[in-house]
């Protein structure tokens, strides 16, 4: 019974293939429901950017509020990053990001902090963390700014430990001092 079933079942399998192919091709995304699904079972690789800026009130970071109908993190702040996709280079990638923050003609280049394995609801990720420091008269659309040491609530966990860590490098390779 259970080869007749795989059998009966095996020529819908590959119109499912083709479909989501011919999709991830097209769009060079995959649907969400398949990559939560394909996410709970391989690590994902995640580029990570925060944006500090430096003001008179001490160092502050850029964050964005994820919409209520999340899946994972509904109405929780947090810094941009993108799932590296399976074709991406480096420039694509970099391209999502200063879309989304209106960084075209920033002359500035995020500079490479770390790498950290995480591991949350949705999946294990190795991100690469990125970061910028703007000045005090850079302002970025669609979010809020925050000074380090007061970081808004909810937001997620292991971003707070980031922007904690990213502080430290910061302090430590650079003449930047944090009221």
């Amino acid at each position: 019974m259970e080869k007749l079933l795989l059998k009966l079942l095996q020529p819908i399998a590959k119109i499912i293939v083709r479909l989501l192919q011919k999709h991830i091709k097209k769009t060079g995304i995959v649907p969400a429901y398949y990559f939560h699904r394909f996410a709970r079972v391989y690590p994902q690789a995640a580029y990570e950017l925060i944006i500090f800026r430096k003001s008179d009130r001490g160092l502050e970071v850029f964050l964005k509020k994820r919409p209520q109908d999340d899946p994972e993190w509904p109405n929780e702040w947090h810094f941009s990053g993108t799932i590296v996709r399976n074709d991406d280079k480096d420039e694509a990638i970099w391209k999502r990001l200063a879309r989304e923050h209106n960084l075209e003609e920033f002359s500035g280049q995020p500079r490479f902090a770390y790498n950290e394995i995480t591991k949350n609801k949705r999946c294990t990720t190795l991100h690469a963390i990125y970061y910028l420091v703007l000045d005090q008269s850079y302002e970025l659309p669609a979010g809020k700014i925050f000074p380090v040491t007061d970081l808004p609530s909810p937001m997620l966990e292991h971003q707070i430990e980031q922007i904690q860590r990213m502080v430290k490098y910061l302090q430590s390779k650079t003449r930047l001092t944090f009221s």
